[in-house]
């Protein structure tokens, strides 16, 4: 999730809320660390920050002053940028104090210098043990840390400022790829934790105004995209280029006949999440029939955290026994590969750009 839909009052959220990382190590069989495992966190860290220690029964042993580490890090920002995706809440966090390096040309997938695409190889030989890539040697640094210093990339622990571009090597963008090997052979091993699954289905039940304890029934889930996508217009079009929402309905609709002729079963729930705030988006969206998430209502930030609006969108929206999404949202790849790979459903997205 990217940090920029949440506000820097939000706080720091550990992967393991969100992941069940106990999951995700006996799927792969290797060691998976959070950052929690290796470092005293702070959501309110500041340079010279006072950290109490605590032990395991959680009794404070002591109070120290920690000054942030020195660290080098590498960065995958394209060539033609030079400055890192640096994500100053996350050192201040984590008490690190980074430097970057951008990495070798090698590490890209093409020559363009606004190409962002990198390569997974190259990267894996860039912090291989022992036997780095000679290209990683004697590079000049992108960027000095915040305080100064001017550290090359780490050798013993390897970091990078942002993987969203990058590859297998065979083709950029690849997350919107069914073959993604990135997806089927890490993300599909992602499934939340069972707090969050519990709580997300408090919500559903309070939605549809069912029993407490009672069964959640078969849903088509949709997530429609808006706000940053106002401006993904087809040709000559002008923003905002908003698809219509009959386009979505027409799309359940096509999934209730296929789900109906395949399993017999008639899915009559459709539930809706999405970043759109025009209140008369909701009446249409309650006038097809179909069931949202009032976060105001349910006061979720106020109760849980400003986190936990989209978290909650996100693991309902993995419920579907299929899936209607928004072509190019990141959010709505990941969730059409969860419920096609979790519940064995379809997936189908509307493509503002086109019709």
């Amino acid at each position: 999730m990217r940090e920029s839909h949440i506000s820097s009052k939000a706080g720091i959220l550990l992967f393991s809320k969100v992941y069940n990382l106990t999951n995700l190590r006996d799927a792969l069989k290797i060691p998976i660390l959070e950052w929690s495992d290796v470092k005293v966190l702070s959501a309110n860290a500041s340079v010279g920050t006072r950290v109490s220690r605590r032990s395991g029964e959680g009794i404070e042993l002591s109070t120290v002053i920690v000054e942030p580490e020195p660290f080098g890090c590498w960065s995958l920002r394209q060539p033609n940028l030079n400055i890192p995706i640096r994500v100053p809440r996350a050192e201040k966090v984590l008490n690190v104090d980074i430097s970057y390096t951008r990495v070798p040309r090698m590490a890209f997938m093409t020559d363009r210098p606004g190409d962002p695409n990198t390569k997974f190889p190259a990267l894996a030989a860039l912090i291989a043990p022992e036997y780095p890539h000679r290209d990683g040697h004697n590079l000049p640094l992108l960027e000095p840390s915040l305080l100064g210093s001017k550290l090359p990339p780490e050798g013993q622990l390897a970091c990078f400022d942002f993987l969203y571009w990058m590859t297998s090597g065979f083709a950029g963008y690849e997350i919107e790829r069914r073959w993604s090997p990135a997806w089927n052979t890490v993300g599909t091993h992602l499934t939340f934790t069972n707090s969050l699954v519990d709580i997300t289905t408090g919500y559903i039940r309070r939605a549809l105004n069912l029993p407490e304890n009672s069964a959640i029934p078969p849903m088509i889930t949709v997530h429609i995209r808006r706000g940053d996508f106002r401006t993904h217009c087809k040709s000559g079009a002008k923003p905002p280029c908003y698809a219509p929402l009959s386009r979505y309905r027409d799309l359940v609709q096509k999934l209730q006949n296929q789900i109906f002729e395949r399993q017999n079963i008639h899915v009559s729930t459709v539930v809706v999440a999405s970043d759109e705030r025009d209140l008369n988006f909701w009446k249409e969206i309650q006038s097809f029939g179909w069931t949202y998430f009032n976060h105001t209502t349910e006061r979720t930030t106020e109760l849980l955290g400003e986190w936990y609006p989209i978290l909650i969108d996100k693991v309902a929206l993995s419920f579907g026994l299929s899936f209607v999404g928004t072509a190019g949202s990141t959010f709505s790849i990941l969730n059409s590969r969860r419920v096609e790979d979790w519940n064995n459903g379809i997936a189908e997205y509307v493509d503002p750009t086109k019709g």
